[in-house]
């Protein structure tokens, strides 16, 4: 049986297509698994995101949290400090008057006079602080 040249090449190229559709076919399986996988992970990321964020979100509050009860603390140690200093400063003030009114000697009179200066200074700039933390709404300046 001879076989001319156009039968074997309608059989290499039908052989070809049938490779060629089999691969195809086994190409658009593989790319269909291959997607359901990809929406799978792609969903994982999400849900993972969506906890990710949910959870920073809970840190943040409680960091948020943490930064103003410092801050208050710091605030109310500040305050106590101020009045403890103004307690000191009128006591000095007093004593140094008393004993300047007392000996009418002049560095006790100029010591007293310093001490009262020094009080009105703590004074007038604690007012100022006081003034800014109530325009503010601090806690600390109420």
């Amino acid at each position: 049986m001879a076989v001319d040249a156009n039968t074997v090449v309608l059989t290499v190229l039908a052989v070809a297509t049938s490779v060629s559709a089999y691969y195809s076919h086994k190409d658009k399986k593989e790319a269909a698994a291959d997607r359901q996988v990809v929406a799978s992970n792609a969903e994982q990321v999400k849900v993972t995101l969506e906890a990710s964020t949910e959870e920073a979100k809970t840190h943040q509050h409680a960091l948020q949290s943490a930064i103003k009860r410092i801050s208050d603390v710091a605030d109310d140690t500040h305050t106590l400090v101020n009045n403890n200093m103004a307690i000191q400063l009128r006591l000095t003030a007093v004593s140094a008057r008393a004993l300047a009114n007392i000996t009418k000697d002049k560095d006790h009179v100029r010591a007293a006079e310093e001490a009262e200066l020094a009080l009105a200074d703590h004074m007038r700039k604690q007012a100022a602080v006081d003034r800014v933390q109530q325009a503010r709404g601090d806690r600390s300046g109420q």
